[in-house]
């Protein structure tokens, strides 16, 4: 019964897309729907994973965690730059903005109790007619919400979206970006002590195929509040940028303006057993580098459940990242003022 309920839903979403594959945003307005929801056929676990494997190194920029950025600069050779954002409970900060591309991406900030530690709580990605809201519970595309557990892939205005096992990928059509949005699971421990399971791009997405689509937004709640009330987990969210050719010069925002930097070792040496060293960045913002001191370390880089080896910037990045940290705190979610850094 559970599965020609989701025929009849295919097809009857399906159905207001033309046959040649696309969808006319006028007509789609004209008749109430919220947005051009076209699903892709159902297709094998082989070419699925074709359409995954490019999510698996989506790692060269990302933030997640107590915040940590981990970025790859060019320049750095073997080894990324990393650094550490506190932040305070319900602020927005602007991760990436892009103004040619009218590109957005917003993330709120909570704190766990137990901790007092902050994470990403909930992520919003906005370009144009699409409107991505990614909470811990759910993810809302435009008015539609999907369950994390479940598994969807289809076509909203010809951009392509991917939702299920706790990851979203949305790749704009003709611009050569996709940007990637995780959801994190910590078990934590009576003692408060916690470990979070490998969480592979690669073996996370291959039971998507085994997935399923949760159109309704009340099951999805019921579903998802049930897993976050329980003591015994944690669950905070994830942001990277899995290709970003499309990402011109303008790109900026906390994490967003490390596209078009390069770096340069100054010099390095060993001090109380640690490899530290002196950078020097280089930014199309600005006519001459900053400095900043860091330290050869090893972090969790969340995206691939690895552990990797960074430069770990002093002072959360001081002198590395543009302006200061108040710059990019906007006031909400769906923001879409442009910062200016000039």
């Amino acid at each position: 019964m559970a599965v020609w309920k989701l025929m009849c839903f295919v097809l009857l979403v399906g159905s207001v897309c033309s046959s040649t594959g696309r969808t006319n945003e006028n007509a789609e307005e004209k008749r109430g729907f919220p947005f051009p929801f076209q699903f892709q056929a159902p297709m094998s676990g082989k070419v699925f994973q074709r359409h995954i494997k490019r999510l698996e190194n989506a790692t060269r920029y990302g933030v997640d965690g107590d915040p940590d950025f981990i970025v790859d600069v060019h320049g750095t050779d073997r080894y990324p730059l990393c650094f550490h954002v506190g932040g305070q409970q319900g602020e927005v900060l602007r991760l990436l903005q892009h103004q040619n591309l009218s590109l957005f991406v917003n993330a709120k900030i909570i704190e766990r109790n137990e901790t007092r530690k902050t994470y990403l709580g909930s992520v919003a990605i906005i370009r144009n007619n699409v409107r991505i809201l990614a909470t811990r519970r759910d993810v809302q595309v435009n008015r539609y919400t999907f369950s994390w557990s479940g598994m969807a892939a289809f076509r909203l205005y010809g951009n392509r979206v991917i939702v299920g096992q706790n990851l979203l990928a949305v790749t704009f059509r003709n611009k050569n970006v996709t940007l990637v949005i995780r959801r994190h699971v910590m078990s934590v421990d009576y003692d408060d002590s916690f470990e979070e399971p490998s969480n592979n791009v690669g073996e996370s997405m291959s039971e998507i195929v085994h997935g399923h689509i949760r159109p309704s937004s009340h099951d999805v709640t019921s579903r998802n509040h049930a897993v976050l009330s329980q003591n015994t987990d944690f669950a905070y969210l994830g942001f990277y940028i899995a290709d970003s050719t499309g990402l011109t010069t303008p790109c900026h925002g906390l994490l967003g303006q490390f596209v078009h930097k390069s770096v340069r070792l100054v010099n390095m040496q060993v001090k109380n057993g640690k490899m530290k060293g002196k950078i020097a960045v280089v930014s199309p913002f600005y006519s001459t580098p900053t400095y900043s001191m860091a330290t050869l370390t090893e972090r969790m880089n969340h995206g691939t459940g690895r552990n990797v080896t960074c430069w770990r910037l002093r002072r959360g990045g001081d002198n590395i990242v543009d302006g200061n940290y108040i710059d990019y705190m906007v006031p909400q979610l769906r923001d879409t003022e442009i910062i200016r850094f000039q």
